[in-house]
């Protein structure tokens, strides 16, 4: 096991801020749209899974809920 290349870091750093960005993104939606506490629970616990759960969110969960004007 050697070190970490500083593009090997880059490329790590880049992955997590994607998936923090989105993963927020997700869950201000949530409480944005969602109205019924129950529904936020699940889709902000959903929403958390790495990369897949906010991807899930954005394909499915959005469309469920209500767009407050």
């Amino acid at each position: 096991m050697g070190t970490l290349t500083p593009t090997l870091w880059a490329v790590i750093i880049g992955v997590g801020v994607i998936y923090i960005a989105t993963t927020l993104a997700c869950i201000l939606n949530i409480f944005k749209r969602f109205t019924n506490d129950m529904d936020r629970m699940i889709w902000t616990q959903v929403s958390i899974i790495p990369f897949f759960g906010a991807l899930a969110y954005l394909l499915f969960g959005r469309k469920q809920g209500i767009r407050k004007e």
